[in-house]
Parts: C-alpha cells; sequence; structure tokens
C-alpha cells in the first residue's frame, strides 16, 4: 500500500513540474485595454464606434446592472455578428464599450 501511495504522490510531482512555467501569472501581464477585435476595444468611447461597424444596430433598453451600478445597453449589429454591451454611469450618459461577443 505505502509504495502505491509513493508512486502516486510521485505522479502527482511530476505533473505539477510538467505544467509549472516558472513562475506565477501576473495580473499586469493582461492589459485588456490593449486588445483589438478589429476596431474595437473595451473601454472605448461610443463616439468612436461610427463607421466601425457598416451593419445596422439595434439598441436594447437601458437598465441598472446591479452588480456594477452601471447603467447597460445591448448593441446588436446581427447582420456582422456583434453585440456591444455598452455602459454608462447614469441613464442617457455617454458609453463605453464593456464587452465584445462575436459570433459566426
Amino acid at each position: 500500500m505505502r509504495r502505491h501511495v509513493a508512486r502516486v504522490m510521485a505522479v502527482m510531482v511530476l505533473a505539477l513540474a510538467a505544467f509549472w512555467q516558472g513562475g506565477p501569472a501576473l495580473a499586469e501581464d493582461y492589459r485588456p485595454d490593449k486588445e483589438r477585435i478589429g476596431g474595437l476595444r473595451l473601454g472605448q468611447p461610443e463616439a468612436e464606434l461610427a463607421g466601425l461597424l457598416r451593419c445596422g444596430v439595434v439598441k436594447s433598453k437601458e437598465i441598472l446592472e446591479a452588480a456594477s451600478g452601471e447603467v447597460v445597453q445591448n448593441w446588436r449589429y446581427a447582420d456582422c455578428g456583434v453585440v456591444l454591451k455598452m455602459s454608462s454611469a447614469r441613464r442617457g450618459g455617454k458609453k463605453r464599450v464593456a464587452a465584445i461577443t462575436v459570433t459566426a
């Protein structure tokens, strides 16, 4: 029984060593504000969206998102397969891109 436990432990240690990449992943390694999908990016002001997507847009009703305290609205560009979740601090306020969903 002890040999079995020792073998299992050895396999676990080897598996961990194989997947260890030399250090922890740091939050500053990922910069979502630097990521782009075409001309779209997170945090992008609505004024910069004009002309980027050449499909018609259907805007949902603005709703208060309790989790963030932001007022959000989905902008659907159905012919392009894009949905932008737009966010602002208040109803009718200037919005920024909070999330991007692209489907084929």
